[in-house]
């Protein structure tokens, strides 16, 4: 047993002493997180200390000079340090990103690539009870809201195995309405892949501009979810002066296309603010293809997994387009 955990210290100046030690480490450490509540976490379990008291003893190192370079930007030698973006990668003049696209349903497909081998996920389920491609393996089409958040919550515990240790997740998913009335999707998806281990990082809320038809009976829905997920607290952050109310103009569908796109603008933030540059980012619900296409213009490696032969067929043409080859 740790002799911390033995020999809990009960005197509040030695109390403060741990508290001091344990944030003096965490601003020393680059890949440490340093918000307040990620310090009280770690602080030994004797120790009842929230982020407030954290916060307090923080203010005093401050005001006392006890730690100068206290500065989150500066490292133990004092030199700026670039924090998150130790990951990114200075990306050659002849990249040239490889695209990978997979026909068949996320999860099998999924439990055949190799772990570890991917820096970012951005995707957007099918969501429940708003669309069918009459395919018995579909995701979306489920008897009960549980069956369909628990089936997702399969496929992300392979999108996490998948992950590198500072992978991100990016879930945009919204909710269904049956009887006009809501059935929480978002939030039933993120308590159960909070329960599955993931950490919610943050919650984001996507207005989509002129997204819905004007309703007389309840207020006009131009809302979606956001969610930001990962498996560390030390995972790779690109840091943004964004709010988590984002606003995205409405897609226009094209002829043929998927009847709700992802806006390249949203994956490309996305994988901009979770990925390092020459990274791979993957897409297990990928759709017409705008992620793999957000993914080449940011200078990244793509791989999507479409169960739909249609999508995944107009997927590539929407890559040819851009003058780019798809290898299957």
């Amino acid at each position: 047993m740790d002799c911390l955990e033995a020999c809990p210290v009960t005197d509040k100046a030695q109390q403060d002493a741990v508290i001091d030690a344990t944030i003096k480490a965490a601003y020393l450490d680059p890949r440490s997180p340093t918000s307040l509540r990620a310090i009280a976490e770690m602080l030994p379990g004797w120790l009842k200390a929230d982020h407030k008291r954290v916060g307090r003893r923080l203010e005093q190192l401050t005001a006392t000079g006890a730690l100068p370079q206290l500065d989150k930007t500066l490292g133990k030698d004092g030199r700026r340090r670039r924090f998150q973006r130790m990951y990114a990668l200075t990306v050659p003049e002849d990249f040239t990103p490889q695209v990978k696209l997979i026909a068949g349903d996320a999860l099998t497909q999924l439990r055949r690539l190799a772990a570890n081998s991917v820096d970012c996920c951005i995707t957007s389920p099918p969501y429940y009870l708003q669309g069918d491609v009459h395919d018995k393996r579909q995701i979306g089409q489920e008897t009960t809201p549980d069956e369909y958040v628990c089936r997702l919550v399969q496929v992300f515990a392979e999108v996490g195995r998948l992950l590198k240790r500072h992978g991100t997740c990016w879930l945009n998913i919204a909710d269904t309405q049956r009887d006009s009335d809501s059935l929480l999707i978002p939030h039933r998806l993120a308590i159960a892949l909070h329960e599955s281990g993931w950490l919610i990082r943050s919650e984001i809320v996507i207005e989509r501009v002129n997204s819905a038809p004007y309703c007389q009976t309840l207020f006009r829905r131009t809302h979606e979810m956001l969610l930001l997920l990962a498996q560390s607290r030390g995972h790779y952050f690109c840091p943004s002066e964004r709010t988590t109310v984002w606003q995205i103009a409405h897609v226009l569908r094209n002829v043929g296309s998927h009847p709700r796109p992802m806006p390249v603008s949203l994956a490309k933030e996305c994988i901009e603010a979770g990925s390092p540059t020459g990274g791979t980012v993957l897409d297990p619900f990928l759709g017409s293809g705008t992620t793999a296409i957000a993914a080449i213009e940011a200078h990244r490696h793509a791989i999507g997994v479409e169960l739909s032969d249609y999508y995944l067929s107009f997927a590539r043409k929407q890559l040819r387009l851009g003058c780019l080859a798809a290898a299957s």
